[in-house]
């Protein structure tokens, strides 16, 4: 199984068009997840793939990372993600509000520079969550 094939499954759920898109100029699923530039994006596909606590952990991290910016309606709402996650009673409920955590957090941050952070962020406590000699494996 290709990437682009993967993404049309991903534990039953299939990723955005615009996400299909822009995967499609890479091969593999690592250069997708190592040149990806959305937080939530790469929330979705590991949170999908069982990684939710690392999601979970990432989103708390980012969501501190904007605390800051008290007068912002976007920083309040993802203080209310990260707060759903840390007492959400089922993994997956979790990941999807540290989801949520990431996509207001990027919301509240539009400069390049936080995007960047939240990247960094992300990418220290995910993996990629899939790669093309799973093939065999059902997820």
């Amino acid at each position: 199984m290709t990437i682009h094939k993967h993404l049309l499954n991903v534990a039953g759920f299939t990723a955005c068009e615009e996400a299909r898109e822009w995967a499609a100029q890479y091969i593999t699923a690592q250069e997708v997840f190592d040149n990806c530039a959305r937080v939530d994006w790469l929330f979705w596909w590991c949170a999908r793939l069982g990684q939710y606590q690392q999601v979970i952990k990432a989103a708390k991290e980012i969501a501190s990372s904007v605390a800051h910016l008290k007068n912002n309606a976007y920083a309040a709402a993802a203080a209310d993600a990260d707060a759903a996650a840390a007492h959400a009673a089922y993994a997956a409920a979790a990941a999807d509000a540290a989801y949520a955590a990431a996509a207001h957090a990027a919301k509240a941050t539009a400069i390049k520079r936080q995007k960047e952070k939240n990247l960094q962020i992300a990418r220290k406590h995910l993996t990629c969550p899939w790669h093309e000699e799973n093939q065999d494996v059902t997820l």
